[in-house]
């Protein structure tokens, strides 16, 4: 029997009480004990581990980052700064020059331009970050930063291919994937989202920006919605990754436009990684009949860092 196709729209509006009564039904404070930094990461441990080791073959990588850009565009409102000096570094004794080029990089991290990785320490609600941790003890965040996950991520990671499930070339600007059309994406590509995943959701952002060139996507992208965050809190999964940012704009909560950010990031405990590039590796899932992989994400470690540029590698 055929299954009836769910038809993509903007999230629910949401009134500051109701957005504050999901944020509480969400919370896992306290889950893994009064000072735990790490969120759902504790969601990953060695059986998890194991299982996605087991996807590779090693046939087959992919990288899952957008390349830096220091052109400005309606998507780079932050341009990375790339300074480079060639120089001459020595001579041998019969006077042969070796050179050497010298260089600078500067990113603003956060925003749309830049495949990065969220710390929980990122966003804050009412003065408290992830678990009750207090914004503002010390000039730099002390508690669940980026360096939390130091040691890199080892994960079984699943695409939700939405518009490959949907029949569409991409979710419009503005609409939201909700748990009914992530649980149809999992029917549709025989694969079930579990314990200590990555999950990826794929909108169909760059595929769009191809063929109808690039919008300002600080004021329209297509996002998820809090039915979905309920959806990935009940199925355990890990770490929550999109080829957007997970926010959908507009936002449903007025006054706020990042709402799934502190929902995810602050009462979930669950990091982010924005802006993926997800066309390559959904080819390759698509090609095989197989949406899980071995994902791999080694951030930076800096003092006080809420987020790190990543480029996570797809492994089949």
């Amino acid at each position: 029997m055929s299954m009836a196709v769910p038809a993509p729209a903007p999230p629910a509006k949401l009134s500051a009480a109701e957005y504050l009564a999901i944020f509480e039904e969400l919370k896992n404070w306290g889950t893994w004990g009064p000072d735990d930094e790490r969120g759902t990461l504790n969601l990953i441990g060695p059986a998890e581990r194991a299982a996605a080791l087991r996807l590779a073959t090693g046939d087959t990588t992919i990288n899952l980052g957008q390349t830096l850009s220091s052109v400005p565009g309606p998507t780079n409102m932050f341009p990375i700064v790339h300074g480079v000096l060639p120089d001459v570094h020595a001579h041998l004794t019969d006077g042969t020059e070796i050179g050497h080029h010298l260089e600078f990089l500067g990113m603003r991290i956060h925003g749309h331009a830049i495949t990065h990785l969220d710390a929980l320490c990122h966003f804050s609600l009412d003065g408290l970050m992830y678990n009750g941790h207090r914004c503002g003890e010390t000039p730099l965040p002390s508690k669940a930063t980026i360096a939390t996950m130091r040691e890199g991520i080892v994960a079984r990671g699943v695409l939700l291919d939405i518009p490959r499930a949907l029949r569409v070339d991409w979710m419009e600007p503005g609409h939201s994937v909700s748990n009914e059309i992530a649980e149809y994406t999992e029917r549709v590509q025989g694969v079930r989202v579990g314990k200590g995943d990555v999950v990826l959701v794929r909108t169909g952002r760059f595929v769009r920006q191809n063929k109808l060139g690039p919008w300002e996507t600080m004021l329209q992208l297509a996002g998820t919605d809090a039915t979905f965050l309920r959806w990935m809190r009940e199925r355990q999964a890990a770490i929550l990754g999109c080829d957007g940012v997970s926010d959908t704009y507009p936002s449903p909560t007025e006054g706020l436009r990042t709402a799934m950010h502190v929902l995810a990031l602050v009462a979930m405990g669950m990091p982010l990684i924005d802006n993926a590039v997800l066309e390559p590796v959904a080819e390759a899932c698509a090609a095989r009949g197989r949406w899980e992989f071995l994902l791999v994400i080694a951030p930076l470690d800096y003092p006080g860092g809420s987020s790190s540029p990543v480029e996570p590698i797809a492994i089949f």
